[in-house]
């Protein structure tokens, strides 16, 4: 499947995600494989199971970065959330940037660890992250019916923002918005140190299942066909593609100003705005 995506046009990288890549015994071959084609490789993952000697072997086979998703930034809130060992995580972190590969640390925005931001951030930095992600939380997939009460509102993303752009100033690390955040809710004045992102998925963005199926973003259940048995070119073209690209979230997409900047944001989140003409969401 790398062979033929290098042959037909070539993607600039590829990242190894899961579930958890690095239960794989063949991830170093992956990313060696991958390098050999011209593609930039990295790695996502929980940290949990990187070590000095895994994140040395990987980096030597090719993988230049390391995203790794960290929590919260201490052992009480990493208890309360069931996040597991976070000693690990920091070990993973700490390890990664030592390998000469570069590092971000993803955070997921949800209401339980909105709270903890920017301690997060500043933990990240001092952990010697090169940048920090957030990622907000979308409820899709078989975990939505789950995911009562985790989803953080406008009012907590805010204060996560707020509190995430003064510790990204105050330990000089980059941060920015993976999941866009859509200029219209959150202005990016008021945040001017968190880099703001619009949706790229169908565009320069693709996901990719281990058996080949070709997706327009991993929050979609959509498998446009296989890489196994079609080409990039011909999947990536096809009617869904435009279909998802058009489709906004909101009844005053086409007309906002902002449009350029976020590409209309995240298609699988529900739209905080219900009506036509909310040009800026405050209070709560």
């Amino acid at each position: 499947m790398l062979r033929s995506l290098a042959a037909d046009p070539g993607p600039e990288g590829i990242t190894f995600t899961g579930g958890e890549p690095m239960l794989r015994d063949d991830l170093t071959q992956l990313a060696s494989e991958a390098r050999g084609l011209g593609m930039a490789a990295a790695v996502a993952t929980n940290g949990t199971l990187l070590d000095r000697h895994s994140a040395r072997r990987l980096t030597e086979a090719g993988v230049g970065h390391f995203d790794i998703g960290m929590s919260c930034a201490d052992s009480e809130t990493c208890e309360h959330l069931g996040c597991g060992d976070p000693r690990r995580v920091r070990d993973g972190i700490v390890a990664a940037a030592q390998s000469g590969a570069t590092v971000t640390v993803s955070l997921c925005l949800t209401a339980e660890s909105c709270p903890a931001a920017g301690r997060t951030v500043e933990t990240a930095a001092a952990l010697g992250a090169d940048a920090v992600c957030l990622n907000r939380f979308v409820p899709t997939g078989r975990g939505a019916d789950a995911a009562e009460g985790l989803s953080p509102s406008p009012a907590l993303l805010r204060r996560a923002l707020r509190e995430a752009d003064r510790a990204s100033e105050r330990a000089a690390v980059p941060l920015y918005a993976g999941i866009p955040l859509e200029p219209c809710l959150f202005d990016p004045e008021d945040y001017p140190h968190i880099r703001f992102t619009g949706c790229v998925c169908g565009a320069g963005k693709w996901a990719v299942g281990s058996d080949g199926g070709l997706r327009v973003c991993e929050q979609s259940g959509n498998v446009l066909g296989s890489l196994l048995r079609d080409t990039f070119s011909r999947l990536s073209a096809g009617p869904a593609v435009s279909e998802f690209r058009g489709r906004l979230p909101r009844e005053d997409c086409p007309g906002c100003p902002h449009l350029e900047a976020c590409a209309g944001g995240c298609r699988f989140l529900p739209a905080f705005a219900t009506g036509p003409n909310h040009s800026r969401i405050t209070g709560n």
